[in-house]
């Protein structure tokens, strides 16, 4: 007897339908085998099929079992095929019918006792099997709500392998995501005395610039960076979509879609794959879990240097494809980064009140640890200098992260509407064309740039003009003023010559 039922596997973050056959003949000795390019957690699945069918009140079919899972040629893994083939041998041995699951795919794992278990990566099949035309998804309760998400396919949630036969009784039924601003423990207006960085932060925001902090220890770089999240808007359906789909494909719970832009910190010791993904089956690593969101990299010069270029290439592309001997995988990466550094290994390189005692060469050194292609990546370079104690203990009337979060969502919805026939939403993604067309200079503001940025790089050239075109939406003017452009040169140069420091 010959059953099929659909299943799905997921590639990278995008999940490709899975047809399985399952053959039961009386006429070979009794066997149980997997073809289809399985992983070790997919062949020991007999086991734990041949159990739970037993442990549910079924009869485990003795005879000759072959299990296909096509197409052959793409490798599947993980136990998410355990509930899929259990109900296979029960239609294929005419133990239940096959009723609806002819359009419905199913993904679960089975514990022994026939239990239906959550697996990773559901929200990615969910949105493939819509695509694919099919109109029901079986899983488990513990994946219902990611699932559930997605519109114009029926969701059904089990917990027990007994409990099929009724599936189709009762539709998960699809909450409604209402639109509140998450409410963070963290403000600006906690952030004493930093006007002028604030500022900055606020036009990285507005444009989704990358930045970079240079300041001696204690003087409040990553205080200010992890309040970055709270000015920013919210993920409008698209962005939220994405981002838990790379959740989901790395088994985070999210308790439904993120609404919030994600705040990855990794740590300085983090290994390469950690970083960009990769694995034999290519995972999603920091960069793509910041996706929509903040990468944020405190003390940077003690990331291994090979590390922290390899950056460099996803952050132009805002994608990272990872080549293995048998397929190839593309993650979006597209990121604000925020780095935090100190000017010298002691720290106190130019403070005001500490004196540095280290070796000219020392500091040379450390501040090469960042190569220049990566350095002349990042859009601000800010200065971060100490506050006096005099002022830390004052009352402070500093602007908010509330207001200046309104400001952002103003800003980027005036970005928007000039660039969204281009298929980009913000400043920093501009290309050449775009640049040339949005980012005209009144004539003073164009003798500035011309004599502050003799010896610049193309890059830093193209970022200041796109730093201006900010500051000028932020200020309501469609045309780049000198003022404009003095401010943004102030984010890239010391001197005539680009330099952090």
């Amino acid at each position: 007897m010959l059953a099929k039922v659909w299943s799905m596997t997921v590639v990278g973050v995008e999940g490709v339908l899975i047809e399985i056959e399952i053959d039961i003949s009386s006429a070979a000795l009794p066997r149980f085998d997997i073809v289809g390019l399985p992983d070790p957690a997919i062949r020991e699945s007999k086991y734990r099929v041949r159990t739970a069918i037993q442990n549910s009140g079924y009869e485990f079919p003795y005879a000759r079992i072959l299990v296909n899972l096509a197409p052959a040629n793409i490798k599947k893994q993980g136990p998410r095929y355990d509930l899929p083939i259990a109900l296979g041998l029960l239609i294929a041995s005419r133990q239940i019918q096959s009723g609806g699951l002819n359009d419905a795919v199913i993904i679960g794992e089975l514990a022994l006792d026939g239990t239906i278990r959550p697996v990773p990566g559901i929200l990615s099949m969910a949105l493939a099997a819509r695509s694919s035309g099919m109109k029901n998804l079986i899983c488990a309760s513990g994946n219902a709500e990611e699932a559930a998400v997605v519109k114009a396919i029926d969701v059904y949630a089990a917990n027990f392998l007994k409990h099929i036969p009724r599936i189709f009784e009762k539709k998960f039924e699809k909450k409604v995501i209402t639109d509140t601003q998450v409410k963070y423990n963290v403000d600006y207006k906690d952030v004493v005395g930093q006007e002028m960085v604030k500022r900055a932060i606020l036009i990285a925001a507005a444009g989704k610039h990358h930045f970079l902090m240079c300041g001696s220890p204690g003087c409040g770089k990553s205080m200010i960076a992890k309040r970055f999240s709270t000015i920013l808007p919210r993920l409008n359906e698209d962005e939220s979509i994405a981002s838990t789909q790379i959740y989901s494909v790395a088994d985070f719970k999210t308790n439904g879609l993120l609404t919030q832009p994600p705040f990855r910190a990794p740590h300085h010791t983090i290994s390469n794959v950690a970083l960009v993904g990769g694995g034999s089956f290519p995972q999603p690593g920091e960069i793509s879990l910041a996706h929509n969101g903040i990468l944020f990299l405190d003390e940077l010069p003690e990331f291994a240097r090979k590390t922290l270029d390899m950056l460099r290439q996803p952050l132009e592309d805002q994608v990272i494809t990872i080549s293995r001997a048998q397929q190839k995988v593309t993650f979006p990466c597209s990121f604000i980064l925020v780095a935090a550094m100190n000017p010298c290994p002691c720290g106190y390189h130019g403070d005001e009140h500490n004196t540095c005692r280290c070796a000219s060469y020392a500091i040379d050194r450390y501040q090469k640890r960042i190569s220049g292609p990566l350095l002349d990546r990042f859009d601000l370079h800010i200065k971060v200098r100490r506050v006096d104690q005099q002022y830390l203990m004052k009352a402070s009337s500093a602007v908010s992260s509330d207001e200046m979060r309104s400001i952002v969502t103003r800003v980027r919805l005036r970005q928007l509407r000039r660039l969204v026939s281009y298929k980009i939403t913000t400043n920093s993604q501009m290309p050449l064309t775009l640049i040339k067309k949005f980012c005209k200079l009144d004539d003073d503001g164009e003798n500035l740039m011309k004599k502050a940025t003799v010896g610049a790089t193309a890059r830093s050239y193209q970022k200041i003009l796109k730093i201006s075109r900010t500051i000028a939406d932020i200020d309501e003017c469609e045309e780049i003023k000198r003022k404009h452009v003095a401010e943004a040169l102030q984010y890239r140069y010391s001197g005539s010559n680009l330099n952090v420091f």
